[in-house]
This record gives C-alpha cells, structure tokens and sequence, in this order.
C-alpha cells in the first residue's frame, strides 16, 4: 500500500514538472495554420495546368472546365506562394496572405495568346446561410473579349438582373461573397455592354439552382472561339 501510495505522489509530482515546463518553455511548438484551395481552370486555349503551392505539388492537374472535386488542405507560412505551369514553363506565379481556416476558390483565366498574360485570382468563398428556399449564388466575368456584361434571368413571367454593367476580372478579385436568390429553374441571358447597343452574346435556356446550395456563375471563352473556347456560362457547386 505504501509502494502504491508513493508511486501515485511520484507520477502526480513528474505530471506538474512536465505541466510547468511546458508552460514556460519560452519555444512552444508552433500551431499549425490552414487554409483550403479548389482550382478552376477558364484559360482558353491553355493546356493542363500543374498548380504547385508552397513548392508542393497539387498531384491533379487542373483541367479546363473541369469542376473540382473538392477542396486541398494547405499548411500555410506567412506568405504562400502559388505557382500555375504548363508543360514545365511557369505562366504565372504570386504572393498571398491566406487566413486560417478559410477557404478560397482560385480561378484561373484569360489566354497564352500573344503575350502570355494568363492571370489567375484567388478568392475567397465567404460563406453564409440562403435562408429557406433559397440558394446562394455570385458571378465572375472571366471572359476576356467582354468589356462589361449584363446577366439577366427568368424564371416564367418573373425577372431578375444578376449583374449590370459587370466589367470583366482583370487583376482585381471580387470581395468572394454570395448573394440569396430563390431557389429553381432559369433561363439565362448575357448581354454585351460594349457601345450603345446590348445585343445578346449568351443565351441558356436552363440554368438550376437547388436551395440550399452555394454556386459560383463564371462566364469563360472568346467571342469567336469554337468547340471549348466559345463563349460560355459554367456553374460550380462549392461543396
């Protein structure tokens, strides 16, 4: 009983030694920070792009159009470097301040045509509540050749401006945040703002949106392209 009693004294006693050091140790072991990462490739014309972040290679590369399956976790320093190559030649590389625990969506646009201005912007998905019967949507104008669009949608005798006047991405990323709309079935039309006339460059006869879920809305392609670069509308389902 008394071995049993002193070794009882003695663990508690070596558990307030370890306790006290490990509060005053002036070195405690970093926490890990992270954010999460979905890649979506809208470059037409670009081939598949290998996406390195941090020096660590995405094992996937990013696809044109494809939707990505899900989010990649990222360990994230004080500064994380993003990386997008094509065929072993960088096409474009930056700097950012990710915050823990966020997610972001980065989209990758424009074209290698000419200069190779392929530009890439990460935003981040700022997520909220659509409320009942609703869905959670925003729009990205990533189409090179279009100055500014109008997004219009119909839903029977019903209609609704999406964006007006919507100026297309450039460098500047949107603030990431989504906005409730009613949940259903659309008819979709883009319109051209360039000049006086608005004609309609994009018309979707079916766009469905189901409550309670979160989209993203981008518009990808040239004007003239044909087979996967034309002008078109696609819609990602964050998960």
């Amino acid at each position: 009983m008394l071995l049993g009693a002193a070794l009882v004294v003695l663990l508690a006693a070596s558990a307030q030694v370890a306790c006290k050091k490990h509060k005053d140790d002036p070195n405690p072991p970093a926490q890990v920070k992270t954010a999460y990462v979905e890649a979506v490739h809208a470059s037409p014309r670009t081939a598949d792009i290998d996406l390195k972040i941090d020096g660590v290679n995405i094992p996937t590369r990013v696809k044109y159009l494809d939707k990505p399956g899900a989010y990649i976790a990222v360990q994230l320093r004080d500064s994380t470097m993003v990386q997008l190559a094509v065929n072993g030649a960088v096409i474009a590389q930056g700097a950012h301040k990710l915050v823990d625990k966020y997610k972001y969506s980065l989209f990758v646009y424009d074209t290698l045509d000419a200069v190779k201005k392929v530009k890439y912007m990460l935003v981040q998905d700022t997520f909220t509540a659509a409320g009942a019967g609703k869905s959670n949507i925003r729009f990205l104008h990533l189409a090179p050749q279009l100055a500014s669009v109008d997004v219009d949608l119909f839903a029977g005798r019903d209609s609704l401006r999406l964006v007006s006047a919507c100026p297309y991405a450039g460098k500047k990323a949107p603030d990431g945040k989504f906005g409730p709309i009613a949940a259903g079935d659309y008819h979709v039309r883009v319109r051209s703002r360039s000049g006086a006339a608005s004609p309609v460059v994009l018309d979707i006869p079916s766009l469905k949106l189901e409550k309670g879920k979160t989209f993203s809305l981008y518009l990808y392609g040239l004007i003239n392209g044909s087979g996967d670069s034309k002008l078109g509308l696609q819609v990602l389902t964050h998960k």
